[in-house]
């Protein structure tokens, strides 16, 4: 491996680096609200798909 292509690797890890830092630090104040949301996803999940079985496996109240 030449001395370009190691620097171009460790240039693009450090990319990748980079932009999965800022994005983190983007998304940190949302951490909470994305918590419950998943939160409230998951709990709700069930009584979701008896009510879709109740519908006749519809996904809304309309027909």
């Amino acid at each position: 491996m030449s001395s370009g292509q190691l620097i171009e690797k460790i240039a693009a890890v450090f990319a990748l680096v980079v932009l999965i830092g800022g994005s983190l630090l983007v998304l940190a104040p949302f951490t909470t609200a994305l918590l419950w949301g998943a939160i409230l996803a998951f709990s709700s999940w069930y009584p979701y798909t008896v009510l879709a079985r109740w519908l006749g496996n519809r996904r809304s109240l309309r027909r």
